[in-house]
């Protein structure tokens, strides 16, 4: 086997010696709640005056012997109907699409039947907005984005190897390019999380 498969492989390997034999994988789907996305720190709130935001992922992680976990997520996430007053570049929105990857990493502790589960996510991926009048400018309502997110949850096993989670917390994306960074908003958020593993 050639060195450069051999030093990879390896250290993937030792950075899994600190895992335990827990770990899950599954499916989540997340909803935006509230009528606004709040602005940063003394900027006005951007109406969502009938948008609804949404997002269905899957992620997988490893338990470590003190109850962290690291691991990894993908997430679409889309709206039809968001309205926004002010997008990138100044100009009205309609329309948010996205698809983000990364990492996360939290916390596990499991109480009997009861599991609680607290995550930080940040990802990266693309993202592209459309205009009121529903036509893409070339190049201007797309680019480059990141997704941060904090959410914790409490899930049921329903089976030794299958839990069902309810979670909370708060989302907010940026755009990187093109242009200015951008901040769509941060917002609340509710959602359902599906879990196969070792709990």
């Amino acid at each position: 086997m050639k060195p450069s498969v051999i030093l990879p492989l390896a250290l993937f390997v030792l950075s899994a010696l600190p895992l335990t034999a827990e770990g899950a994988g599954g499916v989540e789907f997340t909803q935006v709640v509230g009528q606004d996305l709040w602005g940063l720190p003394g900027r006005s709130s951007l109406p969502a005056v009938t948008g609804q935001i949404t997002g269905i992922g899957g992620f997988g992680y490893g338990v470590m012997e003190d109850g962290s976990v690291i691991g990894g997520f993908g997430m679409g996430i889309t709206s039809h109907n968001l309205d926004l007053a002010e997008g990138p570049g100044g100009t009205p929105v309609r329309g948010f699409h996205a698809g983000y990857g990364g990492m996360l990493g939290g916390w596990q502790h499991r109480w009997g039947p009861l599991v609680g589960l607290v995550t930080t996510k940040l990802g990266f991926g693309g993202a592209d907005w459309s205009s009121v009048e529903g036509v893409r400018s070339e190049g201007s309502h797309a680019g480059f984005s990141m997704l941060g997110m904090a959410e914790a949850q409490i899930g049921v096993l329903v089976f030794r190897w299958f839990n069902l989670g309810l979670k909370a917390g708060v989302a907010g994306t940026l755009t990187i390019v093109p242009g200015e960074p951008f901040l769509i908003g941060y917002a609340p958020t509710i959602g359902l999380r599906l879990s196969w593993g070792s709990f």
